[in-house]
């Protein structure tokens, strides 16, 4: 099987304690291993990980609510195994974003559990 050609999205990418918003998000995915970081500014240095110590990735939906006025909404968010090296690395997923597909592409195995 011919490998996939290196692809960069650009996502709502949460890393540890610091924030940042598709703009300045990053995910890099290739057949070898993944990679997070935000462009621009050094606020997520590059973090990477070879695809054999990825663990799981899974895809889950969760309900977001936004004060002082009360709003909310759906979102999807891409989780990756708590005992692996992204377990602090979270993706929040655009309705038109191609992240999952992308992945499965590249043969890493994501698991769906949005309800």
């Amino acid at each position: 099987m011919a490998s996939s050609p290196r692809t960069e999205l650009r996502v709502d990418l949460a890393a540890g304690r610091r924030r940042v918003n598709r703009w300045f998000g990053r995910l890099i995915v290739d057949s070898r291993g993944l990679a997070v970081r935000s462009a621009v500014i050094p606020w997520i240095p590059v973090q990477s990980v070879t695809k054999d110590a990825i663990g799981d990735i899974s895809v889950m939906s969760r309900i977001d609510v936004h004060l002082p006025v009360l709003h909310w909404r759906r979102v999807e968010v891409v989780r990756f195994g708590p005992a692996g090296p992204f377990a602090d690395v979270s993706i929040q997923l655009s309705p038109r974003k191609r992240v999952v597909n992308v992945l499965r592409a590249h043969g890493y195995a994501v698991t769906d559990q949005r309800g």
